[in-house]
């Protein structure tokens, strides 16, 4: 069984799988030093720098959730903090 794991660093967040032999395969760019590597190596790493590593639950096939469609082309655009009333919206006619 293939695990996921994630990483959240205060400068980035990235993922690794471990094989049924718990070594290190297919990670993200940033992680590509840790693969061939046991998890144990990874675990500890990641800790000695202070970054969280979370475990994703995954079965092998599961079936990705479907999405809903957006409503309109409106709900596309994201939203923008009012600063100093500075909006996304199309303005009233």
């Amino acid at each position: 069984m293939i695990r996921l794991f994630q990483v959240e660093a205060p400068h980035f967040t990235a993922g690794f799988c471990v094989d049924v032999t718990n070594l290190v395969w297919r990670t993200a760019p940033i992680l590509k030093w840790m693969e061939d590597k046991p998890l144990y190596v990874a675990e500890s790493y990641c800790r000695k720098k202070g970054w969280k590593l979370i475990e994703i639950p995954y079965e092998s096939g599961q079936e990705k959730e479907s999405v809903p469609e957006p409503k309109n082309e409106t709900s596309l655009r994201p939203k923008v903090l009012e600063l100093g009333g500075a909006t996304n919206e199309s303005p009233q006619e």
